[in-house]
């Protein structure tokens, strides 16, 4: 066999030695949205009192009308903790971006690099009632940009916050009916509602009606992340 060849057989063993072991790092830390879904739903109408439904997307998502969507998987983070984590930002996240109202209220057609930049202009805004609202989020919230930047510096490229931010979708608010207390009309006014959710039933069948109270949602926020790692095993 050649010198040359020889070289680049070891180059190449070793290149593939490298990228499979880092391969199988990042799917152990890879967190799916599927298992997260029925606990992200109940906690979405938790914080805002309406019927919300969670729906995977394409990419970094964001919220229409009555549902929020969210990304396939995410891995960026070096634990599974924190890729769960990511999935609780989220959700919390855009609650406080829905009672905003914060969302293309026009019939345009509107680019997704627009979308993505209209999104992080208003980031400021909806972190400060946020962290407001649910102060042990910032924490949660400064892991998650801290390891977006490392993973994407580790790259050499410019990081990507509409993973964290989303993207502004229309607002689709026609879909409220006389029932649901939609949110408020680009005013830009924070309004707490009262925080509480109505499980799914039967048309034919009674509504339960389940009340959370603000320490109640804080104290799941601190303390208990979806059981930890536990829902990505489920």
């Amino acid at each position: 066999m050649e010198i040359d060849q020889i070289i680049f057989k070891r180059i190449y063993n070793f290149y593939k030695k490298i990228t499979v072991k880092i391969d199988e790092e990042e799917l152990n830390r890879t967190v799916f949205l599927e298992p997260l879904k029925p606990r992200l739903t109940l906690l979405s109408r938790a914080l805002t009192g309406l019927q919300n439904e969670i729906v995977t997307s394409e990419r970094e998502g964001g919220w229409s009308g009555l549902t929020f969507y969210f990304p396939k998987s995410i891995s960026f983070n070096t634990t599974t903790e924190d890729n769960v984590n990511y999935y609780l930002f989220r959700v919390l996240y855009l609650s406080v971006q829905q009672k905003l109202a914060l969302n293309w209220d026009d019939h345009e057609t509107h680019k997704k690099n627009e979308s993505q930049q209209k999104a992080k202009e208003h980031s400021e805004e909806v972190l400060t009632h946020l962290f407001i609202e649910y102060p042990n989020t910032e924490q949660i919230y400064q892991t998650q940009i801290n390891n977006l930047i490392s993973f994407y510096n580790k790259q050499e490229k410019e990081p990507d916050f509409s993973w964290l931010y989303g993207r502004w979708m229309k607002k689709n608010t026609h879909i409220f009916n006389a029932n649901t207390s939609s949110p408020e009309n680009g005013t830009g006014e924070f309004k707490k509602p009262e925080i509480t959710t109505e499980l799914n039933a039967n048309a034919s069948d009674e509504v339960e009606t389940v009340a959370l109270n603000q320490k109640q949602v804080e104290d799941n926020v601190a303390t208990n992340n979806f059981e930890k790692v536990d829902t990505a095993s489920e």
